[in-house]
């Protein structure tokens, strides 16, 4: 079981390996692949919106998601974040970050619809 682990690691390296060098051509819009390395879905949401400074709440996503659907999970997560006044007293910044966050959830942090889905978030 341990050598098969190893092999899908070996092999899920060689594919990033290979999408990098081939976004590096720049014949894409981004020259990277968007959709982080990470073990499970909590740490893909939190990688994929690292510029959020969202920073540990892969730890909270797991302690959740033990509890409840994954719909459920993400309107209580963005509900949370967009009440959050430590996050800063920018109402739409806080807004932005939880449908970011909600959204990445609710997708599995695989599709890049939280980074490029939203635009911008007006009140």
């Amino acid at each position: 079981m341990e050598d098969y682990f190893r092999s899908v690691e070996a092999e899920v390296e060689r594919a990033y390996l290979v999408a990098e060098g081939a976004r590096q051509q720049g014949l894409d819009a981004t020259t990277h692949v968007e959709v982080p390395r990470a073990q499970d879905m909590a740490m893909r949401v939190e990688k994929l919106l690292s510029h959020l400074h969202i920073e540990g709440i892969s730890e909270e996503i797991r302690s959740l998601a033990r509890e409840m659907p994954r719909e459920e999970l993400a309107l209580t997560i963005a509900r949370r974040l967009a009440r959050d006044a430590a996050r800063g007293p920018d109402i739409e910044a806080r807004l932005d970050a939880a449908l970011r966050v909600g959204l990445a959830i609710l997708t599995e942090g695989i599709l890049v619809a939280p980074l490029e889905g939203l635009a911008e978030v007006k009140i």
